[in-house]
C-alpha cells in the first residue's frame, strides 16, 4: 500500500505550548515526524517548548546516591537524563510526565547491554520496584532523545522536539538556552513540507556523519545529501595539483579514503591515477603532518574541526586570521542564516574586540554578528 498521511494534532499530544506552525503526522514511509501546518517563512520561529526531564550533573550525583550502590561522577549526559526520569518513577510512579515518554520511540537493542550493566548496579529494594524490561525502555527512549543544555552541562527531554525529523541538510534548526527549546525555520516553507533538524554536526563527509548517527540514534541517513548520485562530498577538499583550488569527490563518500575521482571546484581538473592514490593516503593518515597538510585543503573536515576545536586556545589576533577560512568552507554547505555561521560571527567579533579593540573592523565584526 502507498503512504498514508494524517495530521496529530498537537492537543493530543498534551504539551503547554504556545501557538505552534508545526503539526504532528504520520507517514507510513518514516513513521510520525513534525510538518508546517501553513506557509513559512525563512528565520520564522517554528515552536518553543519546555523540557519534559531535565538534569544537571550536581543533581544526578543526589539521584544516583539514592539508586544505585556505587554512583559515578563520569555519566555521560544521556544516563543522567535517564537518572533523573527513573528518580520521577521510583519516588513517585507512573505520573504524567513519565506518561508522555510513551510518544517517544528509543532503540532497545542496541542499548540492551548498557541498561543491564546499569540495572545491575542499583539497590536492591530499587531492583526489586522496576523489572529490566522497563528499564531499558526508559533508557533506551532517554537516550535517544536526549538534547544538550546549559552548555552541554545538563541534558532534558523535549517531546516535540524529538519528533522533529534528521536531514544533512535540514530546513530548521533548534537552539537551547537556559532549559527552554526553540526551533526556527532555516528555509521558506510550505503547508506540510516536513521539519527537519540536524542531530549531528553537519560538517562531515557522508561515511562520518552516518557512523554517528548509527551510533548515536541507531538509523541510516537516506537523506538527500547522504543518497544523492550527484551531490559532491563538499567536506573531503583536497588541494588541487594545477590551481591550489578544492578538488572533492562528485559524490558521496561511504568510508574514508573511499572515492574514486576527484573534481577541482575553480579549474575543473579531474585527478585520477598516482595523484588520486596519493589523495586516499593522505587522507587515511592517523597522524596529521606534512605529508597530510601538504594534501589536504582548508577546507578538508579534518582542517575545518582542528581549527574549531583550537579557536579558544590561540591568541586572538591568531583565530582572527582562521575565521575566513571557517566562514567559507561552511558557507559552501549552507547559505547566510545558518546559526553555525551566526555563532562564528559572534566569536569573531570577540576576538576582534581582543586583539583590536580601538580598530573600526571590530564595531564592524559585531554588526555582521548582530
Amino acid at each position: 500500500p502507498g503512504s498514508i498521511d494524517f495530521p496529530c494534532p498537537l492537543s493530543s499530544l498534551r504539551l503547554p505550548l504556545p501557538m505552534a506552525l508545526v503539526r504532528c503526522a504520520w507517514r507510513a514511509s518514516v513513521g510520525r515526524h513534525l510538518e508546517a501546518s501553513s506557509a513559512v517563512r525563512r528565520g520564522e520561529l517554528l515552536f518553543t517548548e519546555e523540557p519534559l526531564f531535565l538534569s544537571s550533573t550536581a543533581e544526578c550525583l543526589k539521584m544516583q546516591e539514592e539508586l544505585f550502590q556505587r554512583p559515578s561522577t563520569a555519566l555521560p549526559l544521556a544516563t543522567q537524563l535517564f537518572v533523573a526520569v527513573l528518580h520521577e518513577l521510583i519516588q513517585r510512579g507512573q505520573t504524567a510526565k513519565i506518561e508522555q515518554l510513551k510518544q517517544l520511540e528509543g532503540h532497545q537493542q542496541q542499548w540492551a547491554s548498557t541498561a543491564r550493566t546499569l540495572y545491575d548496579g542499583l539497590k536492591e529494594e530499587v531492583a526489586q520496584s522496576i523489572s529490566f524490561e522497563r528499564f531499558l525502555e526508559l533508557f533506551a527512549q532517554c537516550a535517544a532523545n536526549a538534547h544538550e543544555v546549559d552548555g552541554a552541562q545538563g541534558a532534558a527531554i523535549f517531546v516535540l522536539g524529538s519528533m522533529a525529523e534528521h536531514s544533512c541538510r535540514p530546513n530548521a534548526f533548534k537552539n537551547v538556552q537556559g532549559s527552554q527549546l526553540t526551533v526556527r525555520a532555516m528555509e521558506d516553507l510550505v503547508l506540510g513540507e516536513k521539519v527537519s533538524i540536524s542531530y549531528i554536526p553537519e560538517y562531515y563527509p557522508t561515511w562520518q556523519r552516518q557512523r554517528l548517527l548509527l551510533h548515536g540514534f541507531n538509523f541510516h541517513c537516506r537523506c538527500e545529501r547522504c543518497c544523492g548520485f550527484e551531490t559532491p562530498e563538499l567536506c573531503c577538499a583536497f588541494r588541487c595539483p594545477e590551481c591550489e583550488g578544492p578538488c572533492c569527490p562528485p559524490t558521496p563518500c561511504t568510508e574514508l579514503g573511499g572515492f574514486c575521482e576527484l573534481l577541482c571546484e575553480e579549474c575543473g581538473l579531474r585527478c585520477s591515477g598516482e595523484q588520486l592514490e596519493a589523495f586516499k593516503k593522505a587522507e587515511t593518515l592517523e597522524e596529521f603532518g606534512e605529508e597530510s597538510a601538504a594534501a589536504l585543503h582548508p577546507y578538508h573536515f579534518k582542517i575545518f574541526h582542528m581549527y574549531l576545536k583550537h579557536l579558544d586556545q590561540v591568541p586572538a589576533a591568531t583565530a582572527l586570521q582562521i575565521f575566513p577560512q571557517l566562514f567559507e568552507a561552511f558557507g559552501r554547505l549552507r547559505e547566510e542564516g545558518h546559526p553555525f555561521l551566526s555563532q562564528l560571527a559572534q566569536r569573531e567579533a570577540e576576538s576582534w574586540e581582543k586583539a583590536h579593540p580601538e580598530d573600526p573592523d571590530a564595531d564592524a565584526a559585531w554588526h555582521r554578528a548582530a
